[in-house]
């Protein structure tokens, strides 16, 4: 998810972005569900919710 994140804000444009969504190196969900990461840029903090769409792992940015 990290890597998804940072490059998602990369291709928008941002640079010296980082992405923490968490300490577990995994992240096990079931389809349908959420969860939120933090992208930071600088002093610039910005909360994201993903969204699980699959069983393989497809992700989608919703806010």
């Amino acid at each position: 998810m990290v890597e998804f994140l940072q490059q998602q804000a990369t291709d928008q444009g941002l640079t010296d972005v980082t992405a923490d969504c968490g300490e577990q190196a995994v992240l096990v969900q079931d389809a349908d569900t959420t969860f939120t990461c933090s992208l930071v840029q600088g002093e610039d903090t910005q909360e994201v919710t993903l969204r699980i769409k699959d069983l393989q792992g497809t992700v989608a940015i919703e806010s």
